[in-house]
């Protein structure tokens, strides 16, 4: 069985591309060890900012509750408080 060159091609992979992550070379239609290196960092940074968006949202709740129980008073928003309504607190 002889398979033409055309077809040989479009199962073959190329020994290197570009892709966003940068240059990814192949060895023998296998990722070369850098470049795999590479896959797994990205991976790893993706995992990482996942997980601090999930922590985010959970503080972004508190902050809430924290600013509902502290919120400032109707003197603030309407204009009419002045420094000399600040209270130290200790």
């Amino acid at each position: 069985m002889t398979v033409d060159r055309e077809t040989l091609e479009l199962f073959s992979a190329p020994d290197r591309m570009e892709i966003r992550l940068g240059t990814v070379e192949f060895t023998d239609g296998a990722l070369a060890r850098d470049t795999v290196e590479k896959a797994y960092d990205h991976m790893d940074f993706r995992h990482g900012v996942n997980v601090f968006l999930n922590a985010f949202q959970g503080a972004v709740v508190d902050v809430r509750r924290i600013l509902r129980l502290y919120s400032p008073l109707r003197s603030f928003f309407d204009k009419t408080w002045r420094p000399s309504e600040i209270e130290r607190v200790q």
